[in-house]
């Protein structure tokens, strides 16, 4: 049924359906405008199949704080925009570029500026429903051109620890112990340097602490440390108490 040609002004004389496209073209912008009839209430634009069936819907949602929702046809919210700019995805969310040929690549790009004390730039977060787990936070550090990476973790207690940061100047600081296991095999730590520097452990703590290397194996338990109160290497071979062998200056 034809309903003839609207101009200017307002449709509101029922539904309008239509064999064929609608087409608005006016000779400047073009504008299409569905409003809620009362405080409340949606407004939405629907995708339907041959037998009516809802495929998409699009929602202004005036009872969820005007929130425009994407919605499938079993009626989930499969993306949801807020006024506040945030936007929520009920499923998964993938980065691809067309055909995954060789050389394409997917980017996220996130985008933040600091130019303060607060340096951080930008986070990921992973939550357990409500609960932060962990996150992966990046910050600007003393200019523009340096960064740092974190990795922080929940403690249980309820805050958000620090345990690796990568920073710009290509070091790793781990804030706690640093485990390498391997299920079978050798499990080996390689320190490989260019041919301009020397592979160097650092031990470092207080002047009334000692350094200590353990070799544990099942129940015995090996150590080699220095001893800043006698200023000496010591060797124990078959516990972590009694000095088997001991190096300082002048003697052994």
């Amino acid at each position: 049924t034809s309903v003839g040609t609207i101009g200017t002004g307002v449709w509101n004389a029922g539904a309008v359906t239509s064999s064929g496209a609608i087409t608005i073209a006016p000779t400047g912008s073009a504008h299409l405008y569905v409003d809620g009839g009362n405080s409340g209430d949606n407004a939405s634009v629907h995708s339907r199949d041959e037998n009516n069936t809802r495929m998409w819907e699009m929602r202004a949602d005036g009872g969820a704080s005007d929130q425009l929702q994407i919605i499938d046809t079993g009626g989930a919210v499969v993306l949801k925009l807020e006024q506040d700019s945030n936007a929520t995805f009920a499923g998964d969310v993938q980065i691809k570029t067309s055909g995954l040929a060789n050389g394409s690549q997917g980017t996220l790009n996130i985008y933040g500026h600091r130019d303060d004390t607060n340096n951080e730039i930008g986070n990921i977060n992973f939550y357990n429903d409500t609960h932060i787990n962990s996150r992966i936070r990046s910050n600007r550090s003393s200019s523009d051109v340096y960064g740092d990476l974190n990795f922080d973790v929940a403690t249980g207690s309820g805050s958000i620890t620090n345990v690796l940061k990568l920073d710009g100047n290509t070091k790793a600081t781990f804030a706690g112990e640093v485990l390498i296991h391997k299920a079978s095999g050798d499990a080996i730590l390689t320190l490989d340097s260019d041919a301009g520097g020397d592979p160097t452990i650092n031990m470092v703590t207080g002047n009334n602490r000692d350094c200590v290397m353990d070799f544990k194996d099942g129940t015995t338990v090996a150590r080699f440390n220095y001893d800043h109160a006698n200023t000496r290497f010591e060797f124990k071979a078959h516990n972590t108490s009694d000095v088997d062998a001991y190096i300082e200056e002048g003697n052994a």
